[in-house]
Protein backbone atom coordinates (compact mmCIF):
# COMPACT_ATOMS: atom_id res chain seq x y z
CA UNK A 1 0.00 0.00 0.00
CA UNK A 2 1.34 3.38 -0.90
CA UNK A 3 1.18 6.26 -3.30
CA UNK A 4 3.38 7.39 -6.16
CA UNK A 5 3.23 10.60 -8.15
CA UNK A 6 4.07 10.70 -11.86
CA UNK A 7 4.72 13.76 -13.99
CA UNK A 8 5.80 14.55 -17.55
CA UNK A 9 5.25 11.08 -18.98
CA UNK A 10 5.63 10.89 -22.75
CA UNK A 11 6.21 8.37 -25.50
CA UNK A 12 8.83 9.09 -28.10
CA UNK A 13 9.67 7.28 -31.28
CA UNK A 14 13.26 6.06 -31.28
CA UNK A 15 15.39 6.13 -34.40
CA UNK A 16 16.56 2.51 -34.47
CA UNK A 17 18.57 3.08 -37.66
CA UNK A 18 21.09 5.17 -35.65
CA UNK A 19 20.89 4.02 -32.02
CA UNK A 20 22.73 5.92 -29.32
CA UNK A 21 25.88 4.22 -27.98
CA UNK A 22 25.47 2.31 -24.74
CA UNK A 23 28.39 2.97 -22.43
CA UNK A 24 29.57 0.05 -20.35
CA UNK A 25 32.40 2.00 -18.72
CA UNK A 26 34.92 4.78 -19.28
CA UNK A 27 36.60 4.22 -15.87
CA UNK A 28 36.56 7.89 -14.95
CA UNK A 29 34.75 7.33 -11.64
CA UNK A 30 36.20 6.47 -8.26
CA UNK A 31 35.06 2.82 -8.25
CA UNK A 32 35.79 0.42 -11.12
CA UNK A 33 33.31 -2.03 -9.58
CA UNK A 34 30.29 0.16 -10.48
CA UNK A 35 29.92 0.57 -14.24
CA UNK A 36 28.13 3.15 -16.37
CA UNK A 37 25.51 0.62 -17.48
CA UNK A 38 24.27 0.53 -13.87
CA UNK A 39 25.71 -2.87 -13.06
CA UNK A 40 28.58 -4.27 -11.05
CA UNK A 41 32.01 -5.09 -12.43
CA UNK A 42 34.17 -7.74 -10.82
CA UNK A 43 37.16 -10.03 -11.23
CA UNK A 44 36.93 -13.82 -11.05
CA UNK A 45 39.25 -16.85 -11.01
CA UNK A 46 39.08 -20.57 -11.50
CA UNK A 47 41.78 -22.98 -10.44
CA UNK A 48 45.35 -21.77 -9.92
CA UNK A 49 45.05 -18.46 -11.80
CA UNK A 50 45.15 -14.97 -10.30
CA UNK A 51 43.94 -11.52 -11.33
CA UNK A 52 43.98 -7.98 -9.98
CA UNK A 53 42.05 -5.02 -11.39
CA UNK A 54 42.29 -1.35 -10.56
CA UNK A 55 42.09 2.16 -11.93
CA UNK A 56 45.30 3.55 -13.43
CA UNK A 57 45.88 7.21 -14.29
CA UNK A 58 49.59 6.93 -15.16
CA UNK A 59 49.10 4.86 -18.31
CA UNK A 60 45.72 6.19 -19.45
CA UNK A 61 45.27 7.77 -22.87
CA UNK A 62 46.49 11.37 -23.08
CA UNK A 63 42.97 12.82 -23.22
CA UNK A 64 41.57 10.53 -20.51
CA UNK A 65 41.98 10.54 -16.75
CA UNK A 66 41.95 6.81 -16.00
CA UNK A 67 41.72 3.36 -17.51
CA UNK A 68 41.19 -0.10 -16.06
CA UNK A 69 44.40 -2.03 -15.48
CA UNK A 70 44.01 -5.82 -15.49
CA UNK A 71 47.00 -7.89 -14.32
CA UNK A 72 46.65 -11.65 -14.65
CA UNK A 73 48.78 -14.73 -14.17
CA UNK A 74 49.27 -17.86 -12.17
CA UNK A 75 48.88 -21.17 -13.94
CA UNK A 76 46.42 -20.02 -16.61
CA UNK A 77 45.61 -22.75 -19.09
CA UNK A 78 47.06 -25.58 -17.04
CA UNK A 79 44.90 -28.41 -15.75
CA UNK A 80 45.82 -28.14 -12.07
CA UNK A 81 42.33 -28.50 -10.61
CA UNK A 82 39.94 -31.40 -10.35
CA UNK A 83 37.26 -30.06 -12.68
CA UNK A 84 39.26 -28.37 -15.44
CA UNK A 85 41.85 -25.82 -16.38
CA UNK A 86 42.81 -22.55 -14.68
CA UNK A 87 41.46 -19.22 -15.94
CA UNK A 88 40.65 -15.70 -14.72
CA UNK A 89 38.84 -12.64 -15.96
CA UNK A 90 37.03 -9.36 -15.55
CA UNK A 91 33.26 -9.02 -16.02
CA UNK A 92 30.71 -6.21 -16.23
CA UNK A 93 27.01 -6.87 -15.63
CA UNK A 94 24.86 -4.68 -17.89
CA UNK A 95 21.35 -5.83 -17.01
CA UNK A 96 19.65 -7.52 -19.96
CA UNK A 97 20.05 -4.71 -22.51
CA UNK A 98 18.54 -4.99 -26.01
CA UNK A 99 21.46 -4.62 -28.43
CA UNK A 100 19.63 -5.91 -31.51
CA UNK A 101 19.75 -2.49 -33.24
CA UNK A 102 23.45 -1.94 -32.45
CA UNK A 103 26.43 -2.99 -34.55
CA UNK A 104 29.56 -3.55 -32.47
CA UNK A 105 31.23 -3.85 -29.09
CA UNK A 106 34.01 -1.25 -29.09
CA UNK A 107 36.87 -0.70 -26.66
CA UNK A 108 40.28 0.89 -26.42
CA UNK A 109 43.00 -1.49 -25.31
CA UNK A 110 46.75 -1.69 -24.87
CA UNK A 111 49.14 -4.27 -23.45
CA UNK A 112 52.30 -4.06 -21.42
CA UNK A 113 54.22 -6.35 -23.80
CA UNK A 114 51.91 -6.42 -26.83
CA UNK A 115 50.35 -9.61 -28.13
CA UNK A 116 48.22 -10.20 -25.02
CA UNK A 117 45.14 -12.22 -25.93
CA UNK A 118 42.08 -12.13 -23.75
CA UNK A 119 38.93 -13.70 -25.12
CA UNK A 120 35.99 -11.29 -25.14
CA UNK A 121 32.63 -12.75 -24.15
CA UNK A 122 29.01 -11.64 -24.18
CA UNK A 123 26.39 -13.41 -22.12
CA UNK A 124 22.63 -13.23 -22.49
CA UNK A 125 21.91 -14.68 -19.05
CA UNK A 126 21.71 -18.24 -20.39
CA UNK A 127 24.47 -18.56 -22.99
CA UNK A 128 28.04 -17.23 -22.72
CA UNK A 129 30.13 -17.12 -25.91
CA UNK A 130 33.60 -15.74 -26.50
CA UNK A 131 35.61 -14.46 -29.42
CA UNK A 132 39.36 -14.18 -29.84
CA UNK A 133 40.29 -10.48 -29.66
CA UNK A 134 43.19 -11.11 -32.08
CA UNK A 135 40.72 -11.63 -34.94
CA UNK A 136 39.49 -8.05 -34.54
CA UNK A 137 42.66 -6.14 -33.67
CA UNK A 138 46.04 -6.71 -32.12
CA UNK A 139 46.72 -5.74 -28.54
CA UNK A 140 49.83 -3.56 -28.89
CA UNK A 141 51.91 -1.46 -26.49
CA UNK A 142 50.10 1.67 -27.70
CA UNK A 143 46.38 2.33 -27.44
CA UNK A 144 44.22 0.95 -30.24
CA UNK A 145 40.50 0.66 -30.88
CA UNK A 146 39.05 -2.83 -31.22
CA UNK A 147 35.56 -3.31 -32.66
CA UNK A 148 33.86 -6.69 -32.52
CA UNK A 149 30.68 -6.99 -34.63
CA UNK A 150 27.69 -8.05 -32.52
CA UNK A 151 26.57 -10.34 -35.36
CA UNK A 152 29.60 -12.51 -34.61
CA UNK A 153 28.28 -13.08 -31.08
CA UNK A 154 24.76 -13.67 -32.44
CA UNK A 155 26.22 -16.23 -34.83
CA UNK A 156 27.46 -18.17 -31.79
CA UNK A 157 23.98 -18.18 -30.22
CA UNK A 158 23.89 -15.00 -28.11
CA UNK A 159 20.40 -13.45 -27.89
CA UNK A 160 21.14 -9.79 -28.67
CA UNK A 161 17.73 -8.71 -27.34
CA UNK A 162 18.82 -9.53 -23.78
CA UNK A 163 22.58 -9.08 -23.22
CA UNK A 164 23.44 -9.43 -19.56
CA UNK A 165 27.22 -8.98 -19.46
CA UNK A 166 30.63 -8.49 -21.03
CA UNK A 167 33.71 -10.47 -19.97
CA UNK A 168 37.44 -10.50 -20.70
CA UNK A 169 38.76 -14.00 -19.92
CA UNK A 170 42.38 -15.16 -19.89
CA UNK A 171 42.27 -18.88 -20.64
CA UNK A 172 43.43 -21.89 -22.70
CA UNK A 173 47.13 -20.95 -23.02
CA UNK A 174 49.76 -20.41 -20.33
CA UNK A 175 50.03 -16.64 -19.92
CA UNK A 176 50.59 -13.75 -17.57
CA UNK A 177 50.69 -10.03 -18.14
CA UNK A 178 48.90 -6.72 -17.90
CA UNK A 179 46.45 -4.97 -20.19
CA UNK A 180 44.66 -1.64 -19.96
CA UNK A 181 41.10 -1.20 -21.18
CA UNK A 182 39.08 1.98 -21.63
CA UNK A 183 35.94 3.38 -23.24
CA UNK A 184 33.98 0.13 -23.52
CA UNK A 185 30.74 0.78 -25.37
CA UNK A 186 28.15 -0.73 -27.67
CA UNK A 187 27.82 1.20 -30.94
Amino acid sequence: RGRILLDDIRLEKRDTSHPQPIWIDDFEGEDWQQNLAGGKSFEFVGGAASIRCGLDSKRAMADRGQSLMISYGGSIGLDLVKDGFSYCGWAAKIGGVDLSSHQALEMRVRGNQGGEKPNVYLTDGVIKRGLDIEKYGAVATSWSVVQIPLKDFAGKGIDLTHVDGVKFIFEWDAMSGTIWVDDIQIK
